[in-house]
């Protein structure tokens, strides 16, 4: 395939480029549509503003599939293609439409010229993902004819194959720039930030995120360049397991780039208007153009040559408990201070009998963990939601689609101190919730600390004291970055609170947000925190939770204190969080209020 209207080399530059400016551009639908004209021998100066190549009818469930019906000389194409690059707004589109055999006709590929306005076809923006340019084209027994075809009608597979494939290139060309950038921003921002004296990058954590980023970066750039190479070398058609394999690559691995690069940037990553969101939303968006992980691998153990049986065990993701076996929820507790491990709960069915169950256990142990259940993202919010009412964070953002699920992707300094969640707000959140995604092989676990033991085994003197104060609770850095109103920040909680379900007392300090006592100085107050904060650590108080792929865990944050043990290297942590809203605190000292002072 030789290109005469656009350079593969060329292209690629220009793509890695518009990545690491984080803009949104059309050279990528140009260029794709320029390499399938160019396979076809399109010599005219035809353009189209959206490629769309699905599959129809398919029996690879992996497949993005279209149905089709025989029609005449044509087809009548019914269902949706999602994530469509530049869609919104398109007037013309370049529709290649590979076949398997059916209704007599032959197996095979053909590529059509499909206006936007045709009966039938929708188009629809998805605001979520690059808003200004995909979208979902649906289509409802479109009719499709032989008259729309765009060059020759028979043997252009192979070299529409090709074409596609450089445009895979070009994409991840784009992927490598925006999360190349992202990563540079973020090293430079952790070698200027100081904390605690020192600047962020010297922490072994942040070092060692960046040099997972650095190390994800190089590799998918060399893929990309092999790829590349092959190519130039074969006239214009790549290896097709070269480029899988690259796709593969900046699939996994470049969104969690841009997203720890996101995270370590600190507050300024926030701003939709700013580059690091920029970069993080456009490799995102491309990686799911690019389609799910399963079906990634699945093509690549079909070019490696593998049997039905093998890609499709490659593919497929753990198996459902099916719903007619009877679940039998069993309980182990995990440690003496806090902790206990449920197995046997199906998320798709939680009955109020087992949720009794689960409620009693969490009550009593104050740190519920449910092992060996495959949980959905929806699952993980609906099933949290029984709890209570899931929390929007109000500066860090949400999985897209998934309002309230935060992902946690690093360490964070504040994360490997002992602390209670956001605690300087008035009314803090009464539970969290954490599914283990992709987790390391050894270390990244968490520890919780019983709050309730931790003010049971003070003196007598000392408790009675502490029982008529209060302390104030200021918000971090990153809330004050992001400009969040001061008064929102600080707020004073009783010393000692009584759990609003059980009346248990607990020890209610922390080292990320309290800072003195009400009526007292900092200088007045640190000898005395300095000492609670020590006994709120105490060994013996510790539940340390070694974590599985797929746990799920949950933590009353009225009764422990948590934190992250960060000896887990440069493994890849990554899980998801949702939050529930809490009541403003009571104790016998009072109850919390806003604090002027």
């Amino acid at each position: 395939m030789t290109s005469t209207r656009t350079d593969l080399r060329v292209a690629v530059e220009h793509a890695r480029d518009i990545g690491a400016r984080g803009e949104v551009s059309a050279h990528l639908v140009r260029t794709a549509c320029d390499f399938v004209l160019d396979a076809l021998e399109v010599r005219d100066d035809a353009t189209y503003d959206t490629l769309v190549s699905p599959v129809v009818s398919s029996r690879d469930p992996h497949d993005e599939s279209l149905l089709a019906s025989a029609s005449g000389r044509g087809w009548l194409v019914s269902g949706s293609v999602a994530h469509v690059p530049h869609g919104v707004g398109a007037s013309k589109l370049l529709t290649v439409l590979r076949s398997r055999p059916l209704a007599g006709r032959e197996r095979g590929l053909r590529v059509y010229s499909v206006d936007a306005a045709m009966s039938g076809l929708t188009i629809v923006p998805l605001a979520s993902i690059d808003a200004d340019s995909s979208a979902r084209i649906e289509f409802d027994a479109v009719r499709i004819g032989d008259e729309r075809v765009v060059g020759p009608s028979r043997d252009a597979t192979r070299a529409v194959d090709a074409a596609l494939d450089c445009a895979t290139i070009v994409a991840i060309a784009e992927m490598v720039g925006a999360a190349d950038a992202a990563r540079m921003a973020a090293i430079h921002w952790v070698s200027e930030r100081i904390q605690f004296g020192e600047p962020l990058a010297r922490r072994q954590a942040v070092a060692h995120r960046v040099a997972d980023m650095t190390v994800a970066c190089d590799a998918v750039g060399l893929l990309l360049e092999s790829a590349l190479v092959s190519a130039i070398t074969n006239g214009g058609r790549p290896d097709p397991l070269l480029v899988t394999t690259a796709k593969l690559a900046a699939n996994e691995h470049l969104p969690a780039v841009t997203a720890h690069a996101h995270q370590l940037h600190g507050g300024e990553g926030y701003y939709a208007d700013r580059p690091m969101h920029r970069w993080h939303r456009r490799v995102t968006s491309l990686a799911m153009q690019f389609g799910d992980r399963p079906t990634l691998r699945a093509r690549a153990a079909g070019l490696l040559g593998m049997a039905p049986a093998t890609k499709s065990l490659i593919a497929r993701a753990p198996m459902r408990v099916p719903q007619e076996v009877e679940m039998v929820v069993s309980f182990q507790q995990a440690g003496v201070p806090a902790g206990v491990i449920a197995t046997g709960v199906d998320f798709s069915h939680v009955d109020d009998e087992t949720f009794a169950a689960l409620h009693k256990a969490f009550l009593d142990h104050h740190v519920l963990c449910i092992r060996g259940s495959e949980i959905s993202p929806q699952q993980h919010l609906d099933f949290a939601a029984r709890w209570g009412t899931v929390h929007q964070h109000p500066y860090v953002p949400h999985i897209e689609g998934y309002p309230g699920m935060m992902m946690i992707y690093q360490v964070h300094p504040i994360t490997e101190t002992w602390h209670a969640d956001t605690t300087h707000v008035l009314a803090p959140p009464k539970i969290t919730t954490l599914v283990a995604r992709n987790i390391p092989h050894l270390g990244g676990d968490t520890g919780f600390a019983n709050q309730n033991l931790a003010y049971e085994s003070l003196s007598p003197g000392l408790r009675a004291m502490l029982d008529t104060m209060h302390a104030v609770h200021y918000g971090t850095d990153l809330a004050y970055e992001q400009g969040v109103d001061a008064k929102k920040l600080r707020h004073a909680h009783p010393v000692v609170i009584e759990h609003d379900e059980t009346g248990e007392r607990a020890l209610y300090v922390n080292g990320d947000y309290t800072r003195h006592f009400s009526g007292w100085t900092e200088a007045e107050s640190a000898p005395l925190l300095e000492f609670l904060f020590a006994q709120a650590s105490r060994l013996e108080l510790m539940y340390r939770h070694r974590w599985h792929a797929g746990d799920f865990i949950m933590w009353d944050n009225r009764i422990v204190q948590h934190r992250v043990i960060a000896d887990h290297g440069t493994a890849t942590r990554e899980l998801n969080r949702v939050t529930l809203h809490g009541d403003p605190l009571r104790g016998p000292a009072g109850v919390s209020y806003p604090y002027e002072g």
